[in-house]
């Protein structure tokens, strides 16, 4: 953001307003692409992999100018040089024991609504994920 209002201050809008999109999106991607540049093992050149983590929850107006840098950057980069790892809590119910899948659902899907659809779901639990659960999760998540 800080890049973004420096740019602003030297005319490098050339007085337009300054705008979330695209303007900070912009920048949140160039910056992606930056950091993905820098070595990081010792040797020259560039990772193979660029790790970025989005934290928050899917929906809160603080993440939505990332998730929508991240949705215009997978786009631009394309499928193969992008992959999306959501990671949801899978809560057990205590009295039965019953692991739900519905918060992972329901995530999932308003992740979709905002243009970025998970490759692979991390899902994190109190104790192993029932085979049943996995299945259910790829059917209603459209994750293989």
């Amino acid at each position: 953001m800080f890049s973004v209002i420096e740019k602003e201050r030297r005319g490098d809008y050339l007085g337009k307003t300054v705008q979330v999109v695209p303007h900070v999106t912009d920048a949140i991607q160039e910056w992606i692409e930056r950091v993905a540049q820098v070595p990081v093992d010792g040797k020259e050149g560039p990772a193979d992999v660029c790790v970025i983590e989005l934290g928050g929850t899917i929906g809160d107006i603080e993440s939505m100018p990332f998730i929508e840098a991240l949705g215009q950057f997978s786009y631009r980069v394309g499928p193969s040089n992008f992959c999306l790892v959501h990671v949801s809590l899978v809560p057990v119910l205590n009295v039965v024991g019953e692991q739900k899948t519905k918060p992972t659902q329901h995530s999932v899907r308003q992740l979709r609504g905002l243009g970025l659809i998970p490759n692979l779901l991390a899902c994190r639990s109190s104790k192993e994920l029932d085979e049943n659960v996995k299945a259910k999760l790829s059917q209603f998540c459209h994750v293989p």
